[in-house]
């Protein structure tokens, strides 16, 4: 599946059946929390970018929204239904929540009757004000200027009033005229009212409860960022509305002191906003792995294999940066697996088992970084993550000295470790190379000729368009 497209709820409904990455038994987690932990509260919940937030969120919010418009599966009076009766995927969501995995959060979405919307912030940080911004964003998730029940009705009224004190207000408490503060203060006190009348308006006509999840704060303009958790925080007050801030706390301290400083205390004003903290369960990385329809997971035992395996883990690969690295894997495996003329032993084994991944890694992970190892600039890093991988130590001692090995003679570790520098060097190298009078150079018992050495450097400078394999 691409997790770059926007995911229909068809998409969102296949990831909870597969449950590829174990995710499933936190959705229930999540939900216990913010129901045993009071309403009107507002809760972060922490990963870092690529761990998959917002999937796992909008995961939750189908559930919930089934579990509560279709109790017993049979769909009950409101006017928010997302599911415009589509009744495939209304019956693959009723065999879903039947089984007992899911029975927790049927019974509380039933007994409570919560429903879920979503706002993301990072499309909207253009616009002026997030109030109005989250306001129209429920507006159209619970279509109320698509129902005729709400057409010229008192809700409307409301959000006109909202919008245009907002607009025509501009609170902003700077000045020194006691009628002007006075004047301000009522403008800022109409807002709340209408906020929560607007809230209250949507609420009563579709649950007892809701969960509004404010997603991609971390990537927003840094000032609209700051305004939209001052907004929420001061004027979304009602007993009924609990808001999940779904982010990357570290990157959101980043913001905040691109607007304050560096200096400024950046985790302190963050605490002042969310009443609890939530942190985003890490995925399996090999189990991510398994979900890719590859050569690798038909391998498991391969060089090959392991070392993609490794790469991802040393690199510390998030779910987004580990499915662009496979999607990229996957066009160069095929020489590998597929060409079964060239063999293990040879000259171009350990270009392929281990320097294509490590490349491909270095090009997902820093692009400075790649573009240094192809300039022959890159060998330390290399050995580097070598030293940090007996599995890499022992592919290099296999292809290099493989009749030594027939012959159980040992290899150290600092012999392989300089062979990799030779062959390095060899290849990317600037360092003028003193060929034998046959065309060839030998690292241990590997034969190296020049025109071996022209097509190692030209089969990588196939990655120099790896962006058309994305």
């Amino acid at each position: 599946m691409n997790y770059n497209k926007e995911l229909t709820d068809n998409d969102i409904l296949e990831l909870i059946e597969k449950d590829d990455i174990n995710r499933n038994i936190y959705l229930t987690k999540l939900l216990n929390i913010l129901n045993n932990n009071g309403f009107n509260r507002i809760f972060s919940l922490n990963g870092k970018w690529g761990t998959g937030k917002t999937i796992f969120i909008k995961k939750f919010i189908l559930l919930i929204n089934y579990c509560s418009i279709y109790t017993d599966g049979k769909k009950r009076e409101c006017l928010y239904d997302t599911f415009n009766d589509d009744k495939l995927l209304i019956s693959r969501l009723k065999a879903l929540t039947d089984k007992e995995e899911f029975r927790e959060i049927k019974t509380i979405s039933k007994e409570k009757l919560i429903n879920a919307a979503y706002f993301n912030a990072w499309y909207h940080d253009d616009e002026e004000d997030p109030i109005i911004s989250i306001i129209y964003s429920l507006i159209r998730q619970f279509n109320l200027y698509e129902n005729t029940k709400y057409t010229n009705t008192s809700v409307i009224n409301k959000i006109t009033d909202l919008v245009n004190a907002i607009t025509l207000g501009k609170v902003n408490i700077t000045s020194t005229k006691k009628e002007d503060i006075l004047k301000e203060i009522r403008v800022k006190d109409k807002i709340k009212e209408l906020v929560h009348d607007v809230i209250d308006s949507i609420i009563k006509e579709n649950c007892e409860k809701l969960i509004l999840f404010i997603d991609e704060l971390d990537r927003c303009n840094p000032l609209y960022a700051i305004k939209l958790l001052e907004r929420v925080k001061h004027y979304f007050h009602d007993e009924r509305l609990i808001i999940v801030i779904a982010t990357n706390l570290d990157e959101l301290s980043n913001t905040v002191s691109s607007v304050y400083g560096e200096h400024f205390s950046s985790y302190k004003y963050l605490d002042k906003f969310f009443d609890m903290k939530l942190e985003l369960p890490a995925v399996d990385k090999e189990k991510y792995v398994n979900t890719f329809n590859l050569n690798i997971n038909n391998e498991r035992n391969s060089y090959f294999s392991i070392i993609v395996i490794t790469i991802i883990k040393y690199n510390k690969f998030e779910m987004r940066e580990t499915m662009r690295y496979l999607s990229l894997i996957r066009y160069f495996e095929k020489r590998i697996f597929e060409d079964d003329s060239k063999g293990f032993y040879n000259q171009y084994a350990l270009h392929d088992y281990l320097f294509i991944p490590y490349i491909i890694g270095l090009y997902v992970e820093n692009i400075n970084k790649y573009n240094k190892f192809l300039d022959g600039d890159g060998k330390n890093e290399l050995i580097t993550f070598i030293n940090n991988s007996d599995v890499v130590i022992d592919l290099c001692r296999n292809i290099f000295y493989p009749n030594k090995l027939r012959n159980s003679i040992n290899i150290t570790k600092e012999t392989i470790i300089e062979d990799i520098e030779k062959y390095y060097n060899y290849i990317y190298g600037d360092n003028t190379v003193k060929f034998s009078i046959d065309g060839s150079i030998t690292v241990g018992e590997m034969k190296l000729y020049k025109r071996d050495i022209y097509k190692l450097k030209n089969s990588v400078s196939l990655l120099e368009d790896i962006k058309y394999f994305q």
